[in-house]
């Protein structure tokens, strides 16, 4: 028979214990998948960032584990969410946007959980905080989702539309030509991450989550626009090149 006290312990530690393990193994699994399946190297290295953390977590590494694993989820909960968000505005393939909402609320509720870890809180009021987090995901849809400024509203295409694509953190090509007069370049993002078509100084900024597509159109006068992704780090991996307008 268990003591008073080692009950109470044992409540504790099935709340949030339970609420970051369950959270950290889909995370890992669906990150993992969506990687492998789409060939993305950066996806691929957040899903052993986040095994690297679930084994020491599985070890008995608590702390070791739960910052690891804090940094993992915070990371991607603040890019998944957004992406969320984003899909639901544009309406874009389910499979995407699945995705991002699946990661989203999996990794605010392994954040929850280990707030819960730190405050010492019963299993009860773990799971009542993790129910919270859920319904936050759904409220920022809910209410966000048709109001985000500068994903990339798709515009009306016209002139001469231009394709361009993402996958594995690079362009599809770097060499875009179209003649002068309206130019549409519609570009989708096959990675699991943002990506963004970016010609600076021009006022172009497509931001496209993972499965999205979306377009914009400019009165494109002869010359080359340099055009980039301006997530950090993904220009120095090689995303940019130019637009050349003929």
């Amino acid at each position: 028979m268990l003591s008073t006290g080692e009950s109470l312990r044992s409540s504790r530690a099935y709340g949030w214990q339970t609420l970051v393990t369950a959270s950290a193994v889909i995370d890992v699994v669906l990150v993992s998948v969506v990687a492998a399946v789409q060939r993305e190297r950066e996806g691929a290295a957040i899903a052993v960032v986040l095994a690297v953390g679930l084994g020491a977590w599985w070890l008995g590494r608590r702390r070791v584990g739960g910052i690891v694993l804090a940094l993992a989820f915070a990371d991607v909960a603040f890019f998944m969410l957004p992406a969320a968000m984003s899909g639901v505005a544009h309406s874009d393939p389910l499979r995407g946007t699945a995705v991002t909402v699946v990661l989203s609320a999996a990794s605010l509720v392994g954040l929850t959980g280990l707030a819960a870890r730190l405050a010492g809180v019963g299993a009860a009021a773990a799971r009542v905080l993790a129910s919270g987090a859920v319904v936050v995901v759904v409220l920022v849809l809910a209410i966000g989702g048709t109001s985000i400024v500068g994903t990339g509203h798709g515009t009306t295409a016209g002139g001469t539309v231009v394709q361009l694509s993402a996958r594995d953190t690079s362009f599809s090509t770097r060499e875009l030509v179209a003649p002068a007069g309206r130019v549409t370049v519609r570009f989708t993002n096959h990675d699991l991450f943002w990506h963004t078509f970016t010609i600076r100084g021009s006022g172009v900024d497509l931001k496209v989550p993972v499965g999205g597509t979306r377009q914009a159109t400019i009165q494109g006068r002869p010359g080359t626009y340099r055009f980039v992704c301006r997530i950090p780090g993904h220009e120095g991996a090689g995303m940019k090149g130019v637009l050349i307008v003929q």
